[in-house]
Protein backbone atom coordinates (compact mmCIF):
# COMPACT_ATOMS: atom_id res chain seq x y z
CA UNK A 1 0.00 0.00 0.00
CA UNK A 2 2.83 2.47 0.51
CA UNK A 3 4.53 1.58 -2.79
CA UNK A 4 1.61 2.64 -4.28
CA UNK A 5 1.17 5.61 -2.41
CA UNK A 6 5.25 6.55 -3.05
CA UNK A 7 5.88 5.55 -6.09
CA UNK A 8 2.77 7.01 -8.55
CA UNK A 9 4.39 4.92 -12.01
CA UNK A 10 3.62 2.01 -10.63
CA UNK A 11 0.33 1.97 -8.62
CA UNK A 12 -2.76 0.89 -8.98
CA UNK A 13 -5.82 1.89 -10.55
CA UNK A 14 -7.86 3.78 -7.74
CA UNK A 15 -10.94 1.55 -9.54
CA UNK A 16 -8.75 -1.25 -8.59
CA UNK A 17 -8.64 -0.43 -4.57
CA UNK A 18 -11.64 0.99 -4.26
CA UNK A 19 -14.02 -2.14 -6.20
CA UNK A 20 -13.84 -5.63 -4.81
CA UNK A 21 -11.29 -7.64 -4.51
CA UNK A 22 -9.55 -4.56 -4.14
CA UNK A 23 -5.81 -3.35 -4.23
CA UNK A 24 -4.08 -6.43 -2.91
CA UNK A 25 -5.31 -9.30 -4.98
CA UNK A 26 -4.39 -7.12 -8.34
CA UNK A 27 -0.20 -7.73 -9.01
CA UNK A 28 0.28 -4.52 -11.19
CA UNK A 29 3.12 -6.42 -12.92
CA UNK A 30 0.79 -8.43 -14.27
CA UNK A 31 -1.12 -6.03 -16.15
CA UNK A 32 -2.06 -2.01 -15.97
CA UNK A 33 -4.93 -2.71 -18.24
CA UNK A 34 -8.20 -3.93 -16.39
CA UNK A 35 -9.93 -5.53 -18.85
CA UNK A 36 -7.25 -8.18 -17.83
CA UNK A 37 -8.82 -9.18 -14.57
CA UNK A 38 -12.02 -10.31 -15.10
CA UNK A 39 -13.58 -9.15 -11.97
CA UNK A 40 -13.97 -5.92 -13.59
CA UNK A 41 -15.61 -6.54 -16.52
CA UNK A 42 -18.98 -5.52 -15.32
CA UNK A 43 -17.17 -1.99 -14.66
CA UNK A 44 -15.64 -1.35 -17.73
CA UNK A 45 -18.87 -2.43 -19.36
CA UNK A 46 -16.95 -5.85 -20.86
CA UNK A 47 -18.73 -8.98 -21.45
CA UNK A 48 -16.41 -12.33 -20.28
CA UNK A 49 -15.51 -14.33 -23.63
CA UNK A 50 -18.17 -17.14 -24.98
CA UNK A 51 -15.62 -20.08 -25.08
CA UNK A 52 -13.53 -22.32 -23.00
CA UNK A 53 -10.60 -24.95 -23.25
CA UNK A 54 -11.56 -28.05 -22.15
CA UNK A 55 -8.05 -29.59 -20.64
CA UNK A 56 -8.38 -33.31 -20.44
CA UNK A 57 -5.78 -34.95 -18.15
CA UNK A 58 -5.13 -38.77 -19.82
CA UNK A 59 -3.21 -41.48 -17.86
CA UNK A 60 -4.29 -44.74 -19.50
CA UNK A 61 -3.21 -45.86 -22.80
CA UNK A 62 -5.37 -45.80 -26.16
CA UNK A 63 -6.67 -49.92 -26.31
CA UNK A 64 -9.77 -49.02 -28.26
CA UNK A 65 -11.96 -46.67 -30.02
CA UNK A 66 -14.40 -47.10 -27.09
CA UNK A 67 -11.70 -45.70 -24.53
CA UNK A 68 -13.38 -43.08 -21.84
CA UNK A 69 -10.77 -40.78 -22.65
CA UNK A 70 -11.74 -40.97 -26.54
CA UNK A 71 -15.84 -40.53 -25.95
CA UNK A 72 -15.20 -37.32 -23.27
CA UNK A 73 -13.17 -35.72 -26.20
CA UNK A 74 -15.74 -36.17 -28.77
CA UNK A 75 -18.56 -34.78 -25.67
CA UNK A 76 -16.78 -31.90 -24.91
CA UNK A 77 -16.13 -31.05 -28.69
CA UNK A 78 -19.59 -31.10 -29.20
CA UNK A 79 -20.88 -28.18 -26.79
CA UNK A 80 -20.89 -24.94 -29.01
CA UNK A 81 -19.05 -23.44 -26.16
CA UNK A 82 -16.01 -25.25 -26.27
CA UNK A 83 -12.96 -23.49 -28.55
CA UNK A 84 -10.36 -26.01 -28.14
CA UNK A 85 -9.28 -29.22 -26.65
CA UNK A 86 -6.01 -29.94 -24.62
CA UNK A 87 -5.20 -33.88 -23.94
CA UNK A 88 -2.32 -33.92 -21.67
CA UNK A 89 -0.81 -37.17 -22.48
CA UNK A 90 0.88 -38.36 -18.83
CA UNK A 91 0.89 -42.29 -19.58
CA UNK A 92 3.84 -44.37 -19.66
CA UNK A 93 3.08 -45.85 -23.23
CA UNK A 94 4.06 -43.77 -26.03
CA UNK A 95 2.01 -41.16 -27.32
CA UNK A 96 -0.61 -42.49 -29.77
CA UNK A 97 -0.84 -42.52 -33.79
CA UNK A 98 -2.94 -39.37 -34.88
CA UNK A 99 -5.04 -41.36 -36.79
CA UNK A 100 -6.36 -42.98 -33.94
CA UNK A 101 -8.03 -39.94 -32.14
CA UNK A 102 -11.39 -39.01 -33.21
CA UNK A 103 -12.13 -36.12 -35.89
CA UNK A 104 -13.72 -32.93 -34.07
CA UNK A 105 -15.14 -29.50 -35.32
CA UNK A 106 -12.76 -28.04 -32.46
CA UNK A 107 -8.84 -28.24 -32.50
CA UNK A 108 -7.42 -30.88 -30.41
CA UNK A 109 -4.12 -30.36 -29.13
CA UNK A 110 -2.03 -33.19 -27.42
CA UNK A 111 0.77 -32.49 -25.16
CA UNK A 112 2.86 -35.10 -23.90
CA UNK A 113 3.47 -34.66 -20.25
CA UNK A 114 7.29 -33.91 -19.08
CA UNK A 115 6.78 -34.35 -15.59
CA UNK A 116 4.08 -36.81 -15.60
CA UNK A 117 2.38 -35.30 -12.58
CA UNK A 118 -1.39 -34.39 -11.74
CA UNK A 119 -0.41 -31.55 -11.53
CA UNK A 120 0.56 -30.87 -14.63
CA UNK A 121 -2.78 -29.74 -15.82
CA UNK A 122 -2.83 -26.95 -13.89
CA UNK A 123 0.29 -25.36 -15.63
CA UNK A 124 -0.24 -22.25 -17.89
CA UNK A 125 0.26 -23.88 -20.90
CA UNK A 126 0.91 -21.29 -24.09
CA UNK A 127 -1.76 -23.46 -26.26
CA UNK A 128 -4.67 -22.63 -23.97
CA UNK A 129 -6.01 -19.20 -25.58
CA UNK A 130 -8.99 -18.86 -23.47
CA UNK A 131 -9.94 -17.30 -20.42
CA UNK A 132 -12.22 -20.15 -19.27
CA UNK A 133 -10.37 -23.96 -18.93
CA UNK A 134 -12.83 -26.70 -17.43
CA UNK A 135 -9.96 -29.32 -16.17
CA UNK A 136 -11.34 -33.03 -16.75
CA UNK A 137 -9.89 -36.47 -15.83
CA UNK A 138 -9.79 -39.07 -18.38
CA UNK A 139 -12.97 -41.15 -16.90
CA UNK A 140 -14.99 -38.32 -16.75
CA UNK A 141 -18.36 -38.71 -18.17
CA UNK A 142 -19.96 -35.84 -19.88
CA UNK A 143 -23.17 -35.64 -21.37
CA UNK A 144 -24.56 -33.13 -24.09
CA UNK A 145 -26.76 -31.19 -21.46
CA UNK A 146 -23.64 -31.28 -18.90
CA UNK A 147 -21.68 -29.47 -21.86
CA UNK A 148 -24.26 -26.68 -22.48
CA UNK A 149 -24.39 -25.82 -18.79
CA UNK A 150 -20.70 -25.76 -18.37
CA UNK A 151 -20.33 -22.57 -20.01
CA UNK A 152 -23.38 -21.06 -18.88
CA UNK A 153 -21.82 -20.09 -15.69
CA UNK A 154 -19.41 -17.66 -17.18
CA UNK A 155 -21.78 -16.05 -20.07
Amino acid sequence: IIQDRIFKHISRNSLIWNKHPGGLFVLPQYSSYLGDFPYYYANLGLKPPSKFTAVIHAVTPLVSQSQPVLKLLVAAARSQYCAQIIVLWNCDKPLPAKHRWPATAVPVIVIEGESKVMSSRFLPYDNIVTDAVLSLDEDTVLSTTESRFESTWFL
